[in-house]
């Protein structure tokens, strides 16, 4: 992509969010896929991770002056259109790594004038036990929620060792209903190991578990 986009390349060497040229190619390939896969029900971005490379908090904090809100809005109404005019939903990913980033992308999401869903996390930042639940799930207003688990372990032995946490995840589920979300997600690999997955360890009795709460508790 960079052969055929250059200009994308700053001065430093390195990938620019803010050029104007990435609302052209997200949402071209936006309708790409939906040209490719019709049948999708949506898409799901993550804007706000550092994980992404040119996520604006984390790469572009280097004294450049620009409005993080005007950013996120143009990267989502990219994509959000062609999804819209397919009868589509985008559903954006809250995967950031500090307060500021995600105060700043749940803020833009309960502006937005597109219609849209949150993907959050259970806990505030990451996955581990004892954290408190993440606020955002019942303050983010009238955009729909889906709450994420990760059952793959990654804080408790990486699925290597038995790490069960179906009692936490009860009690977790019954807080994402009560706050009002409308789904779950669960995570069952990490792109950092290519190829492994819960399903492949202990770690797919909370998969089993997550799936038989889902069922139970996320009435419609």
């Amino acid at each position: 992509m960079l052969a055929l986009y250059p200009d994308l390349i700053d001065g430093d060497g390195g990938v620019n969010p803010l050029h104007p040229l990435w609302t052209d190619i997200l949402s071209r390939k936006a309708r790409a896929v939906l040209e490719a896969i019709p049948d999708l029900a949506g898409i799901i971005v993550s804007f706000s991770s550092p994980e992404s490379r040119v996520s604006p908090h984390d790469y572009l904090d280097k004294g450049q002056a620009y409005d993080f809100a005007s950013w996120l809005e143009a990267m989502i109404d990219a994509i959000a259109v062609p999804l819209a005019a397919a009868g589509k939903r985008l559903i954006v990913r809250d995967f950031a790594y500090g307060h500021r980033a995600q105060t700043d992308t749940l803020s833009v999401l309960r502006s937005s004038r597109r219609r849209l869903a949150a993907a959050l996390k259970i806990t505030p930042l990451d996955y581990f036990p004892g954290f408190p639940n993440n606020p955002a799930v019942a303050a983010i207003g009238d955009v729909p929620v889906i709450v994420e688990f990760e059952a793959v372990g990654e804080d408790t032995g990486w699925g290597l060792a038995p790490n069960s946490r179906a009692a936490e995840f009860v009690d977790r589920m019954h807080h994402v209903q009560d706050a009002g979300a409308v789904g779950v997600m669960i995570r069952i690999n990490w792109e950092g190991i290519i190829g492994w997955s819960a399903l492949d360890s202990l770690s797919d009795l909370n998969v089993f578990a997550l799936a038989q709460l889902a069922q139970r508790e996320m009435r419609p």
